[in-house]
């Protein structure tokens, strides 16, 4: 299973496309794919939540 983003009502990728794999605690096994996100999908999700409210 992939986890991306969810920024401005849509489910995106992390912009530099890397991820990361989230373990299933009780086993060790991987559980996700999971988008890793950096400044400038910061920068996305603030400028969406700003639009929100004005």
């Amino acid at each position: 299973m992939n986890l991306e983003h969810y920024i401005d009502g849509a489910h995106v990728p992390s912009l530099s496309g890397e991820t990361f794999t989230s373990l299933e605690p009780a086993t060790n096994r991987p559980a996700l794919t999971v988008a890793s996100g950096d400044a400038g999908d910061v920068d996305l999700a603030v400028r969406a939540a700003l639009k929100a409210f004005t």
